[in-house]
């Protein structure tokens, strides 16, 4: 385990909502057309638009449960190697790599200084690379 895979999770981490906004934005826009032209007449081209849409719809969700999925099984790797530390580390390199959390946020979850959250990281980062 190291920071390169930590850095991978943050990543997928971040693809996954970006994807996750562009669905519900598509999904509004669908929606959106079906309710402003429920009324009027329809013509080839609002339902070849329509259909793209929807077609672009259901790619962008096969990709996002892909996405999530890869996301899913590396966290889970992850969390597998960090769970051989000892407790106080394993709670920092958790909330810090894989939470996203702030060290003062760290510091006040573990009720710990924050120099013993440094402390408890550096320590952390040498034994899962010792481990490699």
């Amino acid at each position: 385990m190291n920071m390169f895979e930590f850095d991978k999770i943050k990543k997928l981490k971040f693809e996954s909502k970006i994807l996750a906004e562009k669905i519900k934005e598509l999904e509004t826009a669908i929606e959106y057309s079906a309710v402003k032209y429920s009324d009027m007449p329809k013509s080839h081209d609002m339902r070849d638009k329509k259909s793209e849409q929807i077609i672009k719809l259901l790619m962008l969700k096969d990709k996002y449960i892909k996405l999530v999925f890869v996301a899913e099984t590396k966290i889970n790797k992850a969390i597998e190697k960090i769970r051989e530390l000892p407790e106080p580390q394993y709670k920092v390199i958790y909330y810090r790599y894989l939470k996203n959390m702030t060290w003062s946020e760290i510091a006040k979850e573990t009720n710990y200084h924050i120099r013993t959250c440094y402390k408890l990281e550096s320590k952390a980062i040498k034994k899962l690379k010792s481990k490699r």
